[in-house]
């Protein structure tokens, strides 16, 4: 289970990083270029400026939290991992102390 656990999270962070380190507008520029397959019915949410860099802000938090999930894991400290789940991705981490 701790293997599984271990390779989701470290297959997962490439496409992650890839994802946010693209700006707004490049990932809308990479959507136009390609010649869609079927009809797409899906419409771009243009965020405002101040809502995209807290949206990644926050991103960039949680891959923090699972690195060090990761790191932990892969030398058996699993009480920091718990600690760094529940302190970078648990409930209170977006919605304060009391998940407000």
């Amino acid at each position: 289970m701790k293997r599984v656990l271990c390779l989701c999270l470290t297959a997962s962070l490439p496409v992650v990083a890839l994802a946010m380190s693209h700006g707004h507008s490049k990932h809308q520029q990479m959507h136009h270029h390609q010649a869609p397959t079927m009809t797409d019915s899906r419409q771009i949410v243009e965020f405002p400026a101040p809502v995209y860099e807290h949206t990644l802000k926050s991103m960039r938090e949680h891959l923090e939290a699972i690195h060090t999930v990761i790191e932990a894991v892969a030398v058996e400290d699993y009480a920091k991992a718990s600690t760094a789940a529940e302190k970078g991705l648990g409930i209170g981490h977006q919605h304060g102390p009391d998940g407000l």
